[in-house]
């Protein structure tokens, strides 16, 4: 999470389902594979990981692991919340579909095949909304791309994946019926929503000015929460006696929870408010990395730059990068003689002139 937020949001964001179809590639080979014991490459996997997240990059030192650039706006805020609570009915959701497949279908291959290929095509769908190189300098990866659109390429990664979901759901009886799991569409789009997720921590982690590393620690736990709650709800439901069909009420129950996440909980208009915070952060960074540049500030200038243009004391930034109050004293001075500026507010008043020209 550290290393990826390091990184822009239109560069970490596709790397998000890029990575995510890769590990879906790998273990629909596991699946496919007949041979015994291959899944035991899946446990060798996180080494991997570890290994290619050392060569991005060094790790974050102490100071740009505790110091923040940004306080979260109220709205900030309020999109955070929202999101939260809609990983965790999302997690509930999966969670009693999860359940449903366990005792159903007791995890066949097959049906996993279905999941992860389905998976890697809506991965492949999703970054066909970045255009043909979604990597590139100028890919704008949640901001919409033309005047008429009011969701970018995330947003509408979102509705792919809440319609794959939604439609496996819809679909269970008609598929089962020519021998297609219908749970295996739900798991699928259910990934694809995943992926979503955790793109979307990513942006929290940015807009709240803190450790991408924490922002995915907290949208992780309240995702696992909401699944464990749907399993242990899922069991329950399916041993209930009866002559009621548990797979149909599982199905939907998940498919209600998932519909009223989508309709009531994090929206399309919340998506279309994520980008408009998102714009917003993206140039107060911007306003200082060209005040920065343009003023010749030092690397610890320029990194108390953004602290001193949000109006925070001298105490608080000495308590952030763990220095003390004279020495943010003197870093302050020297900031105010390089912009020509002689007060905390004309700084102020030099980001908010350079943020309207950007």
């Amino acid at each position: 999470g550290r290393v990826l937020g390091k990184a822009s949001i239109d560069q970490s964001v596709p790397e998000v389902f890029i990575g995510s179809a890769l590990g879906a590639a790998v273990c629909f080979f596991v699946v496919a594979i007949p041979v015994e014991g291959a899944y035991i490459l899946l446990y060798v996997l996180p080494v991997g990981s570890a290994w290619a997240l050392r060569a991005l990059g060094e790790p974050a030192d102490r100071d740009a692991e505790t110091a923040t650039t940004d306080d979260p706006t109220e709205e900030a805020t309020k999109l955070s919340g929202r999101i939260i609570a809609g990983t965790v009915v999302y997690g509930l959701a999966t969670g009693a579909v999860e359940a449903l497949a366990t005792s159903a279908e007791g995890g066949a291959a097959s049906s996993l095949s279905v999941t992860f290929v389905l998976f890697v095509l809506y991965c492949a769908a999703a970054l066909q909304l970045y255009g043909g190189r979604p990597l590139s300098v100028g890919v704008r990866a949640v901001l919409p791309t033309g005047p008429d659109q009011e969701v970018g390429p995330l947003g509408g990664a979102y509705r792919l994946a809440i319609l794959l979901m939604v439609g496996g759901f819809v679909a269970v009886p008609l598929l089962e019926s020519v021998g297609v799991s219908g749970v295996a569409v739900v798991l699928a789009g259910y990934l694809g929503v995943f992926s979503v997720l955790v793109s979307l921590f990513l942006i929290m982690g940015r807009i709240g000015g803190g450790d991408a590393a924490r922002s995915f620690a907290r949208g992780f736990a309240a995702l696992f929460a909401g699944e464990i709650s749907g399993v242990l709800i899922g069991g329950i439901v399916g041993a209930i006696p009866g002559t009621f069909d548990v797979s149909a009420a599982l199905v939907a129950l998940a498919g209600v929870a998932v519909m009223y996440a989508y309709l009531f909980l994090f929206t399309d208009r919340d998506m279309a408010a994520l980008s408009v915070v998102v714009a917003q952060t993206d140039r107060f960074e911007e306003a200082c990395e060209l005040i920065a540049r343009t003023a010749k500030l030092s690397k610890r200038e320029a990194e108390i730059l953004p602290l001193a243009l949000r109006g925070r004391t001298a105490e608080r930034i000495a308590g952030e990068f763990f220095i003390s109050k004279n020495t943010v004293d003197t870093h302050l001075r020297r900031i105010y003689a390089k912009c020509g500026v002689h007060t905390r507010q004309e700084l102020i008043d030099l980001g908010e002139r350079t943020e309207a020209e950007l």
